[in-house]
């Protein structure tokens, strides 16, 4: 049979009633229902304090997860940098991130001002010289002219990130 819990506190405060009056021995039920009502209560303030410790457990998760998100490869420098206007043509294109990327992965194309592609020497498909967080992408000779260079990268924790950036050659060609 069950009690329902309001009945059980009500026998639990008879119960603490009769502790001064001599009675309470008598009142073995009233005391049992106490006791029940004890343990109901702790058990839900068990359950109560998992369920808050799950959820602060479960914010910590999700804000460490929030950090991981932000552990892609970002660009933080170039050379030469966005929409840079040079005098002469570049003979290479060095592209710094904020951690390291697998290079071998890593893509790079380049487009002139008609949006062409631009074939690249073939060592800047898996350039692997330089810092493990540096792309450092050799150049063909270049005519004057607006060029972009767009690249995907993988960074080390699995995650693709695009890109890109332009510059502007005003000068003669290069080499």
């Amino acid at each position: 049979m069950v009690v329902p819990l309001h009945a059980l506190l009500d026998s639990c405060v008879l119960y603490s009633d009769t502790l001064g009056t001599g009675t309470a021995d008598r009142s073995i039920t009233g005391r049992s229902q106490c006791l029940a009502v004890t343990e109901v209560i702790m058990k839900h303030f068990a359950q109560h304090i998992a369920s808050v410790t799950f959820r602060a457990l479960l914010v910590i998760a999700l804000i460490g997860t929030a950090t991981a998100v932000y552990a892609h490869a970002i660009l933080v420098s170039s050379a030469p940098r966005d929409n840079a206007v040079l005098k002469t043509p570049p003979k290479r294109v060095v592209l710094r991130f904020d951690s390291r990327i697998e290079k071998k992965v890593s893509q790079v194309t380049l487009l002139n001002s008609d949006n062409k592609k631009i074939a690249l020497p073939s060592t800047s498909k898996a350039n692997s010289s330089g810092p493990s967080n540096q792309l450092i992408v050799p150049l063909p000779p270049l005519k004057p002219g607006k060029y972009q260079l767009q690249y995907q990268v993988m960074a080390t924790d699995g995650h693709l990130t695009p890109g890109a950036i332009s510059f502007t050659i005003t000068g003669g060609k290069t080499r």
